[in-house]
């Protein structure tokens, strides 16, 4: 899967997983907050490890994005932080395009559950034992969301 539809597809299941409560806005912000680590080199999206295992919907956002990016580097397909930086930029020029000035609009997201379900990818929520999978399955705890709340609490 090429590196854009691997970073929109990261996109969808934060809004999957989030219940839909993620906004272009959010998206907006955390793309621009990674392409400017990515230019100050405090992202490196090769060897650098996930710092939580707990956040906000735009932590995990982050979180997921750069494990789908790891995935496809560990099979040699890492085009360099150049080229990462202009796959971020043109989805966030496509959040631009896409989304309106309410803080609240999801058109983006929509866009891209149409474009992701009429390529044949789903995406939903389901639980290890839906899924099949041992409790031990995959390395690490599970990712915990917090809510908005919890985190201006923090």
């Amino acid at each position: 899967m090429p590196l854009l539809l691997q970073t929109e597809t990261a996109i969808y299941e934060a809004f999957v997983v989030s219940n839909r409560s993620l906004t272009d806005h959010d998206v907006r912000e955390t793309l621009e907050r990674l392409i400017v680590g990515l230019r100050n080199g405090r992202i490196d999206p090769e060897s650098q490890e996930p710092s939580t295992e707990e956040g906000t919907v735009t932590d995990f956002l982050v979180v997921n994005l750069l494990n789908r990016w790891r995935l496809d580097f560990e099979k040699g397909a890492n085009p360099g932080r150049d080229n990462l930086i202009g796959i971020l930029r043109t989805v966030l020029g496509s959040v631009e395009n896409r989304s309106n000035v309410n803080p609240a609009s999801r058109e983006y997201l929509k866009f891209i559950e149409k474009m992701l379900k009429d390529l044949g990818i789903e995406v939903r929520q389901v639980s290890r034992e839906e899924a099949g999978l041992p409790s031990d399955a995959m390395p690490g705890k599970p990712f915990r969301l917090r809510d908005s709340a919890d985190a201006e609490e923090s």
